[in-house]
């Protein structure tokens, strides 16, 4: 075929779903003559799958898009039909907003932003090759012969690169949603030593919302005052749409199971890696069998389309199974079908071929993004999309790449992650990612970013001087608050009036708002004189006071996380020369290329032993010397163990588990303890920190025993080194735990005695002490088969979150939910697990004689824990109505344990249990005698149980049976 010269670009970008969307539009604004190929132009910002902008992690992701001059959150907050804000149970650094679409419109106002923009030339076409001379590309050919030269190409092709559709025994090349497959660019992009593999997603089936009985469903509304994504949005207005809520049954499962080798994905005909997190509905039934419901939300997929989106029932079915699952669920007895659900194969690209910037290391000037890097979701290919659209009008400039860090954005943790760790399946961005989380809020992004996106030229001058504004706004709130001391006596008639503890002397507003029951709009009966400012502006007042500890301590690890990032590696440094790094390190760290000793920490298959000597290495290079020297890294020294960043003091040296040990008073000193997991810790004392304890535990034990009388003694005495306690502690319990596990637990504890000091969570203050009484006791359990196979517990009375937070920082495939009567110590509890960063627990305000009467907390648990100080028989009628036939309860007692097991017999039994006996916590050489009571749920509870509050502790159920 003859090829014609079609013009030339600054940057062409090849694919206009979201990612190629963000790309053009960074490029073109920041002064980039840009073309944006899309292979049908009814593919611009298509929405494949479901109809929606943002969510847990992929919130934070769109208003950093946003927040640096993006047009994602501009976009949705004109289409949207229902927004709501996730996770609002829990503290603001898991606040995520999450917006139903109207797709068709979200489609044409993205489209239209494309072809309003300056220096942007939309056009359709399919590129089918790039053209590369001396190892740069120099541009793009379409099918046509049509030839468009560029200095910088954008590869952002989304499922349509090899895209091939699957639904049941039927398999053919398709794009999504039936558009033309990009079929000739992978086999090109071969042939220019670009190595592909497949992944494969996949979408349910598509009903008419008119065949529906949404009487027979739960109705989701979105928030009473919706809150928009784009930082230039005061108001959005309000939710135009409903969400329902289903659920398959075992009926549906039956019918799945019966069918399951017709499926694409068990009968062997897919071969691309799924995403984890957004499995086929047959891969859920298949996986977790034990299950008897799924969840399925009913999604409008627009205003003017009868189409609804079924979410969580992705299939890669035949059509006439599917029909009769979808069938099968409650609500959808009746339902048409405008689309079949199907699986979609496509190629992409391992992301450790990308540098930061997200050029790829062997072809100057490529740049990729989206799925085509191996992510999923519209949000995470759409922040892809606008920094590879940054970087390439960067580098074109002559100017200085822009690469986010983890401390700065989830942006930066995302593309770390794809190219330190690479994506062996879909990746998806999470909250429990983020190892700063709680300073990367959605709420603060433009604080954060808008900065560094208007002095990159992206962000305009109007949002520049919007966010300069508000700064301003916020500060000077903060500074009247902090200022501003109401009257003594108003402030505790106030307070009083909370059921909050009195002031002894007058504290300003910001001290006041700091107590877990006061909000920023609650206290306008004692702060008369507030000014009119925002919304945003009184939130982000309220949260900064609020959480300023938990910010001031995180802003401190990411101070020393900064340190190992600062330490650079050269960039032609040859690993293979170096000796006394392992082969497959070595290996791993060329491919990766990191920049920094902080990022080589973070890649996969590389240990401690190894960054050590790395760190020996560069130290040489760049003329270290023992006795410091001009070009010291710090003069604290940094210790690095499997990817966690601790402080030594003073450069001390540390060595361990046959590594090179530092000498004493050098600037570099390393942890080589192998044996060490993941996580950050700035204590020097910390277990499994690398760090050589000053004095470490007897091995017989943890310190005297003679203050026993039977000679055994209390084995920790008071004073003595609560992490070498917590070491041991797990050690004898036989508790697989790793460093980052070990941090947790230390910090949950450092949070509940720092609060304690004003709430009343636990008489023991003494570290050692507390980590037997709360931590090691929790703990106790942790390796028995019941609690091992559960996936739902709940924790009954949990105070201060024991035994529940402990085991759900040691079993974080597990969902806890932990229930209290007192708010004061739930709102502690979400201050605390947010701090630390644990996902798996949520927090739910109330009497167990209440809830366990509502229908999502009935029997709905595979365990129930209690370490309430209520007797049993009380305990019993408590618990055993939350916990499903087939599940148990963990009574943790005290030595009268055996003494309360008769009187509870008939209680048990007659509330659908049946004891099955008592273990010992495993902790008497600590010197406590304590005793879990085992209860099997053997049937349901009758419905009258439990009575109305205060009824169970006033008059407990019979002890003899009838």
């Amino acid at each position: 075929m003859q090829h014609y010269n079609m013009g030339s670009y600054d940057v062409a970008v090849i694919g206009a779903g979201h990612a190629g969307c963000e790309a053009g539009l960074a490029a073109a604004r920041m002064g980039m003559k840009t073309l944006v190929l899309s292979i049908q132009l009814e593919a611009v910002a298509l929405m494949a799958c479901n109809p929606s902008i943002g969510g847990a992690g992929k919130g934070q992701l769109v208003r950093e898009i946003d927040a640096l001059g993006g047009e994602m959150g501009l976009i949705i907050d004109r289409t949207f039909i229902q927004s709501r804000m996730l996770n609002r149970a829990k503290g603001p650094a898991v606040h995520s907003p999450r917006a139903q679409a109207d797709k068709a419109r979200y489609h044409a106002e993205m489209k239209h932003a494309l072809e309003m923009q300056p220096g942007l030339d939309l056009k359709q076409g399919e590129a089918v090759d790039i053209i590369v001379e001396d190892g740069a590309v120099r541009g793009v050919v379409l099918r046509t012969g049509a030839v468009y030269s560029a200095k910088a190409v954008i590869i952002a092709t989304g499922t349509f690169l090899g895209g091939r559709v699957f639904i049941g025994e039927s398999s053919y090349e398709s794009g999504p949603g039936g558009l033309a497959p990009a079929a000739a660019l992978s086999s090109a992009l071969e042939g220019h030593g670009i190595r592909l593999r497949r992944f494969k997603t996949g979408t349910p089936a598509r009903a008419l919302a008119q065949s529906l009985h949404f009487d027979r469903m739960q109705e989701q509304l979105g928030d009473e005052r919706t809150t928009p994504f784009s930082f230039m949005n005061d108001e959005i207005g309000p939710n135009t749409a409903s969400c329902w809520l289903t659920y398959t049954n075992e009926g549906t499962h039956a019918i799945i199971m019966r069918n399951l080798a017709r499926s694409s994905l068990y009968s062997g005909m897919i071969k691309g890696r799924g995403p984890r997190y957004c499995p086929s509905i047959e891969d859920k039934v298949n996986r977790f069998a034990d299950k008897d419901r799924h969840q399925i939300f009913i999604e409008p997929e627009g205003l003017s389309t009868d189409e609804v989106y079924i979410q969580g029932m992705s299939t890669s079915m035949p059509e006439d199974v599917q029909h009769e699952f979808y069938r099968s669920i409650r609500g959808l007895e009746d339902a048409v079908f405008a689309r079949p659900g199907y699986s979609i194969e496509y190629d992409c690209i391992d992301p450790l071929a990308l540098k930061s910037t997200l050029e790829y290391k062997y072809i100057n000037n490529l740049f990729c993004a989206g799925q085509f890097n191996g992510t999923s979701g519209y949000e995470e290919a759409a922040a892809q999309g606008l920094m590879a659209g940054i970087n390439a009008a960067l580098k074109l400039s002559g100017r200085a790449p822009f690469i986010l860090g983890r401390d700065e954005a989830y942006i930066g943790v995302m593309i770390d992650d794809l190219v330190t760790k690479g994506a062996s399946e879909p990746y998806r961005i999470m909250t429990s990612r983020a190892e700063y989380r709680l300073v990367l809020r959605q709420d603060n992004a433009h604080l954060r970013l808008t900065e560094k996106g208007w002095a990159i030229g992206l962000a305009s001058q109007q949002r520049h001087d919007r966010y300069l504004a508000a700064k301003r706004e916020i500060e000077a709130e903060l500074d009247r608050l902090a200022k501003t001391k109401p009257e003594l006596g108003e402030a505790n008639a106030f307070l009083c009036g909370l059921g909050a503890a009195p002031l002894q002397k007058r504290a300003s507003l910001a001290e006041i708002l700091r107590r877990p029951e006061v909000g920023y709009e609650g206290m306008a009966a004692i702060d008369p004189g507030r000014p009119d400012i925002s919304r945003h502006s009184k939130a982000q007042a309220e949260i900064q006071i609020k959480y300023a500890g938990y910010i001031a301590k995180q802003q401190a690890q990411i101070e020393r996380f900064k340190k190992t990032e600062e330490m650079k590696i050269p960039a032609g440094i040859d690993y293979a020369q170096l000796d006394g790094i392992r082969i497959e390190a070595r290996e791993k760290l060329s491919a990766v290329r990191p920049g920094s000793i902080g990022q080589a920490s973070r890649v996969a298959g590389v240990n401690p032993a190894d960054i050590n000597v790395l760190m020996i290495h560069l130290a040489k290079m760049q003329g270290m010397k023992a006795d410091g020297g001009p070009h010291a890294a710090n003069s604290s020294g940094a210790a690095i163990a499997a990817g966690g960043i601790g402080e030594v003091p003073g450069g001390t040296a540390v060595s361990g588990g046959g590594g090179l040990a530092v000498p004493a008073g050098s600037e570099i000193a390393v942890s080589a303890a192998s044996g060490a997991a993941g996580g950050i810790g700035a204590d020097a004392g910390s277990a499994g920190s690398g760090v050589v304890p000053s004095s470490p535990p007897a091995k017989s034990g943890m310190g005297d025993t003679s203050g026993r009388p039977d000679g055994g003694g209390l084995a920790v005495p008071a004073g003595s080194r609560a992490d070498d306690v917590l070491a041991q502690g797990i050690a004898d319990l036989g508790i697989a735990c790793g460093r980052a596990q070990t941090e947790k637990l230390l910090a949950y504890m450092e949070q509940v005695l720092e609060l304690n000091r004003h709430l009343n969570l636990t008489s023991i203050t003494d570290r050692a002490q507390f980590i037997i009484k709360h931590i090691l006791d929790s703990l106790a359990c942790c390796n028995w088969p019941e609690i091992k196979e559960a996936e739902r517990v709940v924790d009954i009375g949990t105070g201060a979150g024991f035994p529940g937070v402990p085991l759900a920082i040691l079993m974080p495939q597990k969902s806890f939910i932990l229930v209290d009567s007192l708010g004061k110590r739930l709102n502690a509890i979400n201050g605390f697990i947010e701090y630390i960063n644990i996902d798996n627990v949520f927090t739910k305000h109330g009497r167990a004689e209440s809830l366990a009467h509502q229908a999502d907390f009935r029997e709905r648990f595979d365990v129930c824990l209690s370490r309430a100080v209520s007797e049993l028989p009380v305990l019993a009628e408590y618990c055993l109505p939350f916990i499903k036939p087939g599940g148990w309860l963990y009574a943790y007692k005290g030595e009268a344990a055996s003494q309360e097991m008769p009187k509870a017999e008939y209680a048990i039994n007659l509330l659908g249990g049946q004891l099955a006996g008592i273990r010992d916590s495993g902790l008497k050489k600590y010197g406590i005698e304590h005793k879990i009571v085992i209860v099997e749920k053997t049937g349901p509870t009758p419905a009258r149980y439990p009575r109305q509050a205060g009824k169970p502790e006033k008059a407990p159920l019979g002890t003899v049976k009838k």
